[in-house]
């Protein structure tokens, strides 16, 4: 009922259309600029830099178009945009005393620039996408996914809410919800990036039957109201489109940024943990290339000198259109365009195949502009083959970390020749011409005039739709031989029908047609749309079906929409081919597909299986149910020991990570013999005897440690196998090892489970000699435990130097809960104050302290050396440093403000994926920092030195903090030159450093 009320609430403020009659806010800026944006359109495309034959007009500027954020077309060929005011900077994200719109934009005459300008909506919030069907517009305004019904290009009625649940509560507010474009298939498709993970579903839809998003694709079907994830991962997805094939790409920041979107596929991530438990590895970009310099920084690819225009121009990829007009010279056609923010130019990717997928390759940037004031954020084909791009028009690096600029935009038409002047009104059309419009070279059209067959079969009678469908067929079936009109064809038949299969007959068309279409014909057959879902097996031979690895990735995709015997004879056909287990997809796509299959089930699997890696999966994933169901382990154990011995043993090395026991499962001991010949596999044979029980083989592992002749790494796995195991001689084996360097760290580590105080006093005697390594092993150990803590930091300036001790020891001594400790960490190293009325005092008091003429005399290279002791376990700039905390080297650095805002004050705003946990352990011990990865018997811990992997069993509770892994208090401890001299490294360019 809450829900409900909210969501009424909610639904009354917003009744989008003319506001009621209120009053357009006036939008406000408060940006520090030097300059004002460029506002006459000669000198503006004068910045560009295009190939010969092109030219850009400016489409719309400011007053008329400020801060476009997204695009869609009409049937007249009008352009509709949003214009997004509320997104704010990071002080407090959306102000909602401002509203977002939506207008339209008309060229009658195709000169390049517009005719004509009217607002349709203007009272909306948080709006980033729109797209157009149904009879209205569908607005995604997260947390919501909006329907707003139009009359005659006016909104008319209440707003509805056809889907909720797309978090906006996070730090990272610019990974938000977006991208709504209609697929091929009919499914209004959309975008999301992974700091905002959500629940979403239909209003009052239970939590627990919510589809989890974590970064993605997404879709919802409008007609059926079925909404369901695509596949998952990446950074922050803001740009996609679909070839001639009808396969779905998207752009995405950060990290790599070409991405086929392969249904149910899981996709690497730039931080956090996949939120489905079975998920145990993630498929890499589909670009052979990056467009920054992996090696160095990404910043410095946007440097002429250090060969940025080579390289591309930078990490953050923003819009994408698959270039399918007519207009352009023909070597674009099928060419994908992105904008590249930081680099204000224009990439393009040769999409090439690949085995069951593609492969982007680098071509020539296509566009270069010398406007400071560029930020596109989407690109698209217009109705007669232009590219028509949306331009936000800011300064300063993303985000809005430098305050916020909403008073400018533009939008840019970028065309080859003269476009030819003719009419774009497709209403006008019969149904007839809008058929003979799906054989058009020209895309847009294709697209445009499927979108007006779908709308008027929904206004049609039965009967009338029954005709429509029959005039398709008799317009297209005859040219089925052509491969273009074979997949419209299925598109079209499937946009205006829930049940393609009623009128396709895919039995014929999947014995002779190209793999291509076959692919399509799975994608369209093989969803949540469709009961017929075993068409596959019955339309021809498996095997032959099967043929080819690009019809394989289209039917391990479908394999989590069938019934579960099913699933088992198509995953039986798509295992039994050895050649897939390289290719760049089908591994992890089958995989995803089975993964949650009964464990006995996937053991019948392994045997036939031919894929060594879904071998791996298998035994992980039967191991991990030991306790629940020991006799499939069993069974997995009983297959000979010449079928995939060491996948197993791979298998559940993975499973028991962190365990210290386990049961023996029945048929252990013969398998472990069967397998005394892997030699590859010795060590991790014995550590799974020892887990199981086996006390001699902990003699032969303490043998291995002791031996200064073995290889130093075996000798750490040994003793890494003996501190998981925690025989019961560990301390003394570890004692015995404090001294070799190679083993001192995993040594410590090994006797943290231990309460006697004599251990720390026997660390700070060895302390001085210690590599570094084995020193950071060695405070987080002191540190976990209040006696040993308090014996640290007596020491500290003496044994223990004082830039020894970082903010995450120190963060981690507050949180024992010892008022003398922290009164003595205060006293020794500095304050660490969590109150916000305090934390606001100390922001401005930084703010006062921090001034012009301070800053003057800072020195970037002892500043570097202060980032390193203070900020760099945690944080990286210009491509050094830890991992635990964001990479500094983009946002706001160039802002005091936005600096001083985020380390005196970290948990102001933080988001999910790096805030704390505190563990409190069985064995005494208080640990904390960031969860990094969990299963249902053991939790990864990451406090700054890398995850510790810990039994659940021996976690007696668990804390979940809303702070920020960085400690307040960081200044505090540092002089004023030294704050200089930090903050000019901060604030330092890549090359000055």
């Amino acid at each position: 009922m809450r829900s409900l009320v909210w969501s009424l609430a909610f639904l009354c403020f917003l009744v989008p259309g003319r506001a009621q009659g209120r009053e357009f806010p006036t939008p406000t800026d408060n940006q520090a600029i030097t300059d004002t944006p460029l506002s006459d359109p000669s000198e503006l495309v004068g910045m560009m830099q295009l190939p010969d034959g092109f030219e850009a007009t400016v489409f719309a500027a400011e007053p008329d178009i400020r801060n476009p954020i997204a695009m869609c077309w009409d049937e007249k060929g009008r352009m509709w945009v949003a214009e997004n005011y509320t997104y704010s900077d990071h002080k407090e994200r959306f102000d909602l005393k401002l509203r977002d719109r939506i207008l339209i934009f008309e060229d009658q005459d195709q000169d390049g620039r517009f005719d004509r300008r009217q607002v349709v909506a203007d009272d909306l919030q948080r709006l980033t996408s729109i797209e157009r069907g149904f009879g209205g517009i569908f607005a995604l305004c997260p947390p919501h996914l909006l329907f707003l019904p139009t009359v005659d290009d006016q909104v008319r009625g209440p707003a509805q809410v056809l889907l909720d649940g797309f978090e906006t509560k996070g730090a990272q507010r610019h990974t938000l919800a977006n991208g709504l474009k209609w697929g091929p298939d009919g499914w209004l498709y959309g975008r999301i990036g992974i700091s905002q993970p959500s629940r979403v579903g239909l209003p009052d839809t239970p939590p627990d039957e919510r589809a989890q998003l974590a970064g993605g694709i997404w879709r919802y079907h409008p007609g059926r109201k079925i909404f369901e994830p695509y596949c998952h991962g990446t950074t922050n997805p803001w740009g996609s489109d679909w070839n001639e094939d009808g396969e779905l790409f998207f752009i995405n920041t950060v990290i790599g940024h070409l991405w086929h979107g392969i249904r149910g596929a899981h996709f690497k991530r730039m931080h956090g943990q996949d939120p489905y438990p079975h998920i145990y590895e993630l498929i890499d970009q589909h670009a052979d290339h990056f467009h920054w310099d992996t090696g160095q920084t990404w910043q410095k690819s946007r440097n002429a000198a250090a060969g940025a225009d080579a390289l591309g121009g930078g990490h953050a990829h923003v819009g994408l259109t698959i270039y399918q007009g007519t207009q352009f010279p023909e070597r674009y056609r099928g060419r994908l365009f992105t904008t590249n923010l930081h680099g204000r130019r224009i990439n393009v990717e040769r999409l090439e195949s690949l085995g069951s997928g593609y492969v982007g390759r680098h071509e020539p940037d296509f566009m270069t502009t010398t406007d400071p004031w560029f930020r596109a954020v989407e690109i698209s084909t217009g109705p007669l083959g232009s590219l028509f791009v949306l331009d936000w028009s800011d300064i300063g690096e993303c985000h809005e970390h430098d305050g916020v600029h909403r008073s400018s935009g533009r939008i840019y038409r970028i065309s080859h020749g003269k476009p030819e002047l003719r009419s774009l009104d497709l209403s006008a059309l019969s149904n007839r011409e809008l058929i003979e419009l799906q054989k058009s070279p020209n895309e847009w059209m294709v697209r445009m005039s499927r979108w007006l067959l779908r709308e008027r079969h929904l206004a049609m009678e039965p009967e009338a739709r029954e005709e429509l469908l029959a005039e398709i067929r008799s317009v297209m079936e005859p040219h089925t031989t052509d491969k273009q009109n074979h997949l419209r064809h299925l598109w079209l038949v499937s946009t205006l029908t829930d049940d393609p299969l009623a009128h396709l007959a895919p039995e014929q068309w999947l014995r002779n047609t190209d793999p291509t279409v076959c692919r399509q014909l799975i994608h369209l057959t093989t969803d949540k749309l469709n009961s017929r879902s075993d068409w596959w097996k019955t339309a021809s031979d498996p095997a032959t079906l099967a043929r080819d690895p690009r019809i394989r990735l289209a039917l391990a995709s479908a394999l989590p929409s069938l019934d579960r015997a099913k699933r088992m004879e198509l995953a039986k056909l798509l295992l039994s081919h050895p050649e897939d287990q390289t290719d760049h997809n089908l591994p992890l796509v089958i995989w995803s597909g089975i993964c949650e299959l009964p464990t006995d089930r996937l053991v019948s699997l392994f045997e036939s299986c031919q894929i060594p890696k879904i071998r791996v999966f298998i035994s992980r994933r039967v191991a991990t149910e030991i306790h629940d169901n020991p006799q499939t382990l069993t069974q997995l154990l009983s297959i000979r020991a010449d079928i995939g011995a060491a996948e197993r043993i791979t298998g559940m090395a993975q499973a028991f990570r962190g365990w210290k026991s386990a049961p023996k499962p029945s048929g252990w001991d013969q398998f472990f013999e069967q397998t005394a010949d892997l030699s590859d596999q010795r060590l991790a044979r014995m550590r799974l005897a020892i887990l199981f029980g086996n006390k001699q083989i902990i003699a032969d592992f303490e043998a291995l440690v002791a031996n200064p002749d073995a290889p130093k790494e075996q000798r750490r796995f040994a003793l890494s196998s003996l501190v998981q195991l925690q025989p019961s001689n560990l301390r003394s084996i570890c004692e015995k090892h404090l001294t070799d360097p190679a083993l001192a760290p995993i040594a410590i580590r090994g006797l943290a489970s231990f309460r006697d105080p004599s251990i720390a006093r026997h660390f700070l005697t060895l302390y001085p000699k210690w590599p570094t390594e084995a020193r950071e092993e060695a405070l987080a150990v002191m540190a976990s435990r209040p006696k040993s803590a308090e014996l640290m930091l007596e020491t500290l300036g003496e044994t223990i130097p004082t830039e020894d001790m970082t903010v995450s020891i120190a963060r981690q001594i507050k949180s024992l809960g010892q008022k003398t400790l922290s009164q003595k960490l205060a006293e020794e190293w500095g304050l660490i104050n969590d109150s916000p009325v305090a934390l606001r005092k100390q922001v401005e008091l930084y703010r006062k302290k921090l001034t012009p003429a301070l800053l003057k005399g800072g020195r970037p290279t002892e500043g570097r050396s202060l980032f390193q002791v203070h900020c760099g376990s945690c944080h990286t700039l210009f491509g050094q440093g830890g991992t635990l905390g964001p990479d500094l080297t983009g946002g706001g650095r160039k802002s005091i403000d936005y600096l001083v805002e985020n380390i005196v004050d970290p948990s102001a705003v933080v988001a999910s994926d790096h805030t704390l946990t505190m563990l409190h352990l069985n064995d005494g011990r208080v640990l904390i920092g960031m969860v990094r990865d969990r299963d249902n018997h053991t939790l990864a811990l990451d406090s700054g030195s890398g995850p510790t992997v810990i039994p659940t069993t021996g976690i007696r509770r668990e804390e979940h903090l809303a702070q920020s892994m960085m400690p307040p208090g960081l200044l505090d401890p540092l002089t004023n030159q030294q704050l200089a001299d930090l903050f000019a490294y901060l604030q330092s360019d890549p090359d000055t450093k």
